[in-house]
């Protein structure tokens, strides 16, 4: 027996075939010149890699300042802090790490008379228990907003902050001084 096949069918579904590789063809060619005219550019992660360095090497400055602090006064706080601000206030490179895009509450934070010792390393914030000294610097904050060099590219500026705050406790062992951070 011969078997009736409609011939209608059968180009029906060639021709689903035949146009569903057409359009995905128009897709990806679409697709391939849309990318050719979109440029974008992304912000390098070495500004953020600079600035946890720079945070680095100020806090190795600032124990060195602890240190020579301490060796200076002993456990007498008030001598400690003096020694102690009196060597930031004349290290321009820790001054301009500080300032350099402080904020707080959402503000920049300029450089006034009596920040350091008012406000970054406030009085409550020094105290002796038993041989040892407790310092702390507060808490704060600093924010930048990174955007890429050519404004003719599609961009996507990168709002980067950070906080940073540490505690130390420093104690004399053995003739040495010992600074450990908390």
């Amino acid at each position: 027996m011969k078997s009736r096949v409609n011939k209608r069918a059968q180009f029906f579904g060639i021709y689903l075939v035949m146009l569903t590789l057409l359009m995905c063809g128009t897709v990806i060619m679409v697709y391939r010149q849309q990318q050719g005219n979109v440029a974008s550019e992304l912000i390098s992660p070495k500004v953020v890699l600079d600035i946890a360095d720079a945070l680095v090497l100020f806090e190795s400055r600032e124990v060195a300042l602890i240190e020579k602090s301490f060796s200076d006064s002993g456990l007498d706080k008030t001598k400690f802090r003096e020694k102690f601000l009196s060597g930031i206030e004349a290290d321009g490179e820790m001054k301009e790490f500080v300032f350099d895009h402080l904020v707080r509450d959402e503000r920049d934070v300029v450089e006034v008379p009596g920040f350091f010792a008012n406000v970054l390393y406030a009085d409550d914030l020094t105290f002796v228990v038993g041989d040892k000294l407790h310092f702390a610097r507060t808490g704060m904050k600093k924010r930048e907003i990174f955007n890429p060099t050519d404004k003719s590219k599609n961009y996507f500026p990168i709002d980067f902050s950070f906080e940073f705050d540490r505690s130390y406790v420093v104690s004399e062992v053995n003739g040495k001084i010992k600074v450990v951070a908390v």
